[in-house]
């Protein structure tokens, strides 16, 4: 009964049309919901309250940037979890980072945000200025809502297994120490500061595969390629992250002289802070991944790695695509 209340985003906005056409007061409320506790339930009962139609929308788990294990329940369970609530009449995962495109989706009567948004600089995103705008664009109103106050991200981080223990740890005894607003003015302290990042570069590139079973003669596990993707990691992962917060940041690193390398760290890193140095000697490092996707209810599986680094001796690179032989 449930799976019927979980809209795709495409065909969406049509049935809200439909549904405003016939009366209907909509109410939205928007997030990630990885972990549904006593807050959200009071939060979106309250919602449901100020309408006729509570819509919940919540973003898909390739957008979700709450750190490393996040979001710990994929969209399909997600979904499921909160159309399982009687007070929630429709769920639409949406494929978009910022609200802006969920709020312009359901065009609500109504849009709930906690009490703890009504001052905008505890939004951390920044993005409730843009969000209220959207809603006031198609008409509606926005209400700040919410007797019951937890974090998802806080319970995960503390009972599960999202991060390591050391940084759990690390985190708890960091947040008993400083407040957030002596956190804030630290951060903001760093933007006059001039950086320079010295290490390895390195790419972590992510294949995924089917698993379709064991070969009969050797016993080696046949898979079917499924996508890939390759991520900044090393030094260039940590330029990136302290970009962020300062104004002058530099890199110097070692990479090889082919082009890949290259292409991929100019998208990352502007020419005015590069002073990566390209050996013909050198080949650039990669750490490869290969993985089965996450099915419903169970976790990502990483089959095994290959890492290539330079004290490989090969007589062709292993990074880009493989020559082929004349035959």
């Amino acid at each position: 009964m449930s799976r019927h209340k979980v809209l795709d985003f495409a065909s969406a906005p049509s049935i809200f049309d439909d549904l405003r056409k016939q009366g209907k007061k909509i109410v939205q409320c928007h997030g990630t919901f990885d972990l549904i506790h006593p807050g959200h339930i009071y939060h979106l009962e309250e919602a449901k309250e100020l309408g006729d139609l509570l819509v919940v929308t919540v973003t898909s788990e390739e957008f979700v940037n709450k750190g490393p294990g996040r979001p710990y329940f994929n969209d399909t369970m997600r979904a499921k979890n909160l159309a399982a609530l009687e007070c929630v009449d429709y769920v639409v995962m949406i494929p978009y980072a910022a609200a802006v495109e969920a709020i312009a989706c359901v065009k609500p009567d109504i849009y709930c945000k906690g009490r703890e948004y009504e001052n905008p600089e505890n939004d951390p995103t920044g993005n409730i200025g843009e969000d209220v705008k959207t809603v006031e664009s198609f008409g509606g109103q926005v209400r700040y809502i919410g007797t019951v106050v937890f974090s998802s991200s806080k319970i995960i981080n503390r009972h599960f297994d999202a991060i390591p223990e050391a940084v759990k740890t690390f985190c708890h005894r960091f947040g008993e120490r400083c407040t957030p607003e002596n956190f804030r003015k630290e951060v903001d302290s760093f933007a006059s500061m001039k950086v320079l990042v010295v290490g390895d570069i390195i790419f972590d590139r992510y294949s995924y595969v089917k698993v379709q079973g064991l070969t009969s003669k050797n016993r080696i596990i046949s898979s079917r390629l499924l996508d890939e993707e390759v991520q900044a990691g090393g030094a260039l992962a940590v330029y990136r992250h302290i970009a962020q917060f300062c104004k002058r940041v530099d890199l110097l690193g070692l990479i090889g002289a082919d082009g890949w390398s290259q292409s991929m760290v100019r998208i990352h890193l502007p020419s005015e802070s590069d002073l990566c140095i390209a050996a013909d000697n050198f080949k650039t490092i990669i750490k490869q991944r290969f993985l089965e996707p996450a099915a419903e209810g169970k976790e990502l599986l990483k089959l095994f790695s290959v890492n290539v680094i330079n004290a490989l001796r090969r007589s062709r690179p292993l990074h880009g695509p493989p020559r082929l032989k004349k035959q």
